[in-house]
C-alpha cells in the first residue's frame, strides 16, 4: 500500500458515514479539559474487548455525571457515528450510567445461555468469534 493509501484508509477509518441511534459500554478514561466548539464535552470510552477507544461528546450539564464516573465502567446511549465498516467512530451521549466494576454483579453465563437459540444465526461459536473478530 503507498503511503497516499494508507493515509486515504487512516482518513476513511474516522470519517462518519452514518448515524444511528445506540450504545456503548467501556472505561470511562480520557476526558478533554477544554470545551471544545458550543460548549461540549469531549470523553473517551475504551472498550477492551475491542481494545478501542471512541470518543463521546457530552453536553455542558453533563460535566457533573462525568466526573461522578470517571474511570469507571458505563454504559453511553445516544447517536452513534459510524464509519464505513461500520465502526463506531464517537457518539453523542445523552444518558450515561455505571455497570458493575465486578463479575460478582454480572449475569452468570448459564443463565444467558438458551435466551435466544438463533442468535449466532445459525454459525457454531467458533465461526461467529472468527466473523465477529474481522470487522
Amino acid at each position: 500500500m503507498t503511503t497516499t493509501g494508507a493515509l486515504s484508509a487512516a482518513r476513511q477509518a474516522v470519517v462518519g458515514a452514518y448515524d444511528s441511534l445506540g450504545s456503548i459500554a467501556g472505561w470511562l478514561d480520557e476526558m478533554n479539559a477544554r470545551r471544545v466548539a458550543k460548549g461540549v464535552l469531549r470523553v473517551g470510552l475504551y472498550d477492551p474487548l475491542t481494545r478501542r477507544a471512541v470518543t463521546g461528546v457530552l453536553a455542558p450539564d453533563m460535566e457533573a455525571v462525568m466526573q461522578r464516573f470517571w474511570r469507571q465502567r458505563v454504559l453511553a446511549r445516544g447517536l452513534i457515528t459510524r464509519n464505513k465498516r461500520g465502526q463506531i467512530v464517537r457518539i453523542r451521549i445523552d444518558h450515561i450510567e455505571p455497570l458493575p466494576q465486578d463479575d460478582d454483579r454480572r449475569a452468570a453465563v448459564s443463565e444467558l445461555l438458551g435466551a435466544d437459540p438463533d442468535w449466532l444465526g445459525g454459525q457454531d461459536v467458533d465461526e461467529y468469534l472468527r466473523e465477529a473478530r474481522r470487522a
